[in-house]
């Protein structure tokens, strides 16, 4: 039992060490978004231009989203913008859900009228837009990885994760490639750079992709 214990040992301490740095790094990670809430706030309470450019791109987000939700009701799909899919914070979920204008949070605390709306803008408004547009994070979120519509999947997403889609869904995604590399679907390449695909396409031979669909959107 000693010497099955010793030889186990390294693997044993790895495996501890492993797990103790993906704590720190979770504790990291936490403080530095908390510190970037902090700092974004202090901007916005004491830096006025700033503040006037939030309140201008929240009011934005605001009007996408209560046009696109009409347009849901009205099965107008294809009119929906793509506010849904970037929309950050809270601030817009006030703009949304105004106190003056739903009597339900009239009386409510300042702090849990701030969690309400935020979580009724994701429930009654994010998620079903986000469905409506067939975004592919919302099939990656709940695993359906066959279902994915490659062709809306953003260029940098691709770039970055083409290898999960290889490794979840080989045969669908080497379909995509395919009807890519023929002219049967488009792939998007708005945001890479000429030296990102060329790259790309070296790293995709094996999937005989030749790169050109995205060299040519």
């Amino acid at each position: 039992m000693k010497d099955e214990w010793e030889s186990r040992k390294p693997a044993f301490f790895r495996a501890t060490l492993h797990e103790e740095g993906l704590k720190k790094a979770k504790v990291l990670e936490a403080e530095k978004k908390a510190n970037k809430a902090k700092k974004a706030i202090d901007r916005y309470n004491h830096d006025p231009e700033y503040r006037f450019l939030f309140d201008c791109i929240c009011d934005v987000f605001a009007n996408l989203l209560k046009t696109d939700m009409k347009l849901l009701k009205e099965c107008d799909y294809e009119d929906i913008s793509l506010a849904a899919k970037w929309c950050p914070c809270e601030s817009i979920a006030r703009k949304v859900f105004p106190r003056e204008e739903y009597v339900e949070y009239g009386a409510v605390e300042e702090a849990h009228y701030a969690y309400r709306v935020r979580t009724r803008l994701r429930k009654e408004v994010l998620d079903p837009l986000r469905k409506a547009l067939e975004l592919p994070e919302v099939y990656m979120c709940a695993k359906r990885w066959r279902d994915i519509p490659y062709d809306r999947v953003a260029s940098t997403a691709m770039n970055l994760e083409n290898k999960v889609f290889l490794k979840r869904d080989r045969d669908g995604f080497e379909e995509y490639l395919t009807d890519v590399k023929e002219g049967d679907m488009t792939i998007s390449a708005g945001s890479l750079l000429p030296h990102e695909i060329v790259r790309r396409r070296s790293l995709m031979r094996s999937q005989s992709f030749n790169g050109r669909g995205w060299w040519m959107t």
